[in-house]
């Protein structure tokens, strides 16, 4: 498992570009970082992992 903190916005495009697969966030960021996430996945054609693939 390869995992990566979050510390600005753009953050996250280059963690889920570099394939990790785990990100620590803060709880009140959680929602907003998840949903971003699932929209960078969307557009570079992958498909979102469920928790028992991991």
């Amino acid at each position: 498992m390869r995992t990566g903190a979050i510390r600005l916005p753009g953050d996250s495009r280059y963690l889920v570009d570099i394939g990790i697969d785990s990100i620590s966030l803060n709880p009140d960021t959680v929602v907003k970082t998840t949903l971003h996430v699932l929209e960078i996945e969307k557009r570079l054609g992958r498909k979102p992992r469920k928790m028992d693939e991991q």
